[in-house]
């Protein structure tokens, strides 16, 4: 349940909040205290994804029902949705009970916040987006996940209120890398499903340990393909070469795995995973045409990033082998990169974003008379 013993002057809806928004979401909390009050379902849009309720937040948890996985529905606490001053939520269409909210909160001229992707995973140029842009429309502001695509949204709304909060994982001291460390493995670490394509890095990697007897490769998630994988790695013969350690969130942990990786590797789209290696120094093979999520906009082919041809077992092998070989270059950026990661993609910028955006819109309510 909630923490609240009075009515909140802020509201945060979403539908859930994803394991990795641990970080950024304490540092709001610490900011608005009991003026925030946060209310959120425990059903993300892929289901793959965990989420946070209130063993880990104070959260007050909402009844989510989903309609052909496409459409989603929440049970609100409607008088406190339409009376608050400013209430937060979810850029996403999809989520149908926020319209006529949104509508509601419009005409009682209360101030209301989206916070999401300036466009849909398709693109600027998706079929979908006059529908995402007429979300955004009956908002006051948004907060938009990069600062490229606020720039973007900008041109299409010059009047609207604009913020980016990059998304980020870890708060600025946790950013770091670890000199000394073995390089000896490529890693993955997401979703085990088929959008992220690591099949595709299983048979690329099994073609590129031929060359490069000395790497192994560790593949950090859950998800329904996890049996399906290690099925195949075992047929591909990378028994002992390849280990698959399920979801792992312990930060210790994930930094010990980083201090020993060359590269980590995106055969699919991108979206977390790139800051999270770039938060640890280490650089990312990534593939070059994909529906790569906003966070694409931290990688720099040549600076922290190798690109390699998307669905190209071989281009990726080679990819692979040429990192590998590079990897003594590569460590010696890795205290740059991590410092970059550290000043742009911490949580303490993206709450940074995200309470900017509500401080205005508090001060914009006070302002109504």
């Amino acid at each position: 349940m909630g923490r609240n013993k009075r009515a909140p002057r802020i509201v945060f809806s979403f539908m859930s909040i994803g394991h990795y928004r641990r970080e950024p979401m304490g540092l709001i909390l610490d900011h608005f205290g009991d003026d925030l009050q946060i209310f959120a379902g425990r059903l993300a849009v892929d289901r793959s994804i965990r989420t946070l309720g209130p063993d880990d937040l104070p959260v007050t948890t909402l009844p989510t029902y989903s309609f052909g996985d496409r459409v989603f529905f929440q049970l609100v606490p409607l008088g406190t949705y339409l009376k608050v001053p400013v209430l937060l939520a979810d850029l996403n269409p999809r989520v149908i009970h926020l319209w006529p909210i949104l509508v509601a909160r419009r005409v009682l001229g209360k101030r209301t916040i989206l916070w999401g992707a300036a466009w849909p995973r398709s693109g600027r140029d998706s079929k979908t987006t006059h529908v995402r842009l007429a979300m955004v429309r009956l908002a006051s502001s948004v907060v938009i996940y990069t600062q490229q695509q606020a720039l973007e949204l900008r041109s299409e709304l010059p009047h609207l209120e604009i913020t980016a909060a990059p998304n980020s994982l870890y708060r600025a001291s946790q950013c770091g890398f670890a000199e000394g460390g073995l390089r000896n493995k490529f890693a993955y670490v997401g979703r085990i499903v088929t959008e992220k394509k690591v099949e595709l890095l299983l048979r690329a990697f099994a073609h590129a340990a031929l060359s490069i007897p000395d790497v192994s490769l560790t593949i950090v998630g859950d998800g329904p393909a996890l049996d399906e994988m290690r099925t195949l790695a075992n047929q591909l013969g990378l028994t002992g070469k390849v280990e698959f350690l399920g979801h792992v969130d312990d930060f210790e942990a994930l930094r010990k795995l980083y201090s020993n990786c060359i590269a980590a590797v995106s055969p699919g789209y991108v979206g977390l995973s790139a800051t999270q290696s770039f938060s640890f120094g280490v650089p990312m093979i990534v593939a070059d045409s994909e529906p790569h999520s906003p966070e694409i906009e931290a990688v720099r082919p040549g600076s922290n990033a190798h690109y390699f041809p998307s669905d190209s077992v071989s281009a990726l092998a080679c990819a692979l082998e040429q990192m590998a070989n590079e990897r003594t270059d590569w460590e010696q950026r890795g205290i740059s990169i991590a410092e970059e990661c550290r000043k742009t993609y911490s949580a303490e910028a993206m709450a940074a974003g995200v309470i900017q955006a509500v401080d205005t819109e508090i001060r914009n309510s006070c302002a109504v008379p």
